[in-house]
């Protein structure tokens, strides 16, 4: 599942582990919210037809729940994680924050080095 910064990152070009443009990807509907928002602004529009946007279930707003209380992490990000946590395999972010919350939690960093 990928966090709001990696998806912002296919979108913009950087080079990135090759796992990353695999056809089957899933996004919580959060980071397709945020990066949304700044589309216009970006000079295009994005193709999403890629990514399987995951909504907010009873499972993930339990999980998010118990996030914000455990680890204090802002909504947005508690979402994300609590989102991977329930329907993925692992998170792929850049978000070091993000990526401590986790825990024992599989997270993967896909930028390759410049």
């Amino acid at each position: 599942l990928f966090d709001s910064n990696v998806l912002i990152d296919v979108f913009d070009g950087v080079r990135m582990d090759s796992f990353v443009y695999d056809a089957d990807v899933a996004i919580s509907i959060i980071p397709k919210i945020e990066v949304a928002v700044g589309e216009p602004a970006l000079g295009g529009s994005y193709d999403w037809s890629r990514f399987s946007v995951i909504p907010i279930d009873g499972r993930i707003e339990a999980e998010t729940i118990r996030l914000r209380r455990s680890t204090r992490l802002k909504l947005p990000d508690a979402l994300i994680l609590a989102t991977a946590k329930v329907h993925a395999d692992a998170l792929a972010t850049e978000d070091d924050r993000l990526a401590s919350a986790a825990g024992t939690f599989p997270v993967v960093r896909p930028r390759l080095a410049k």
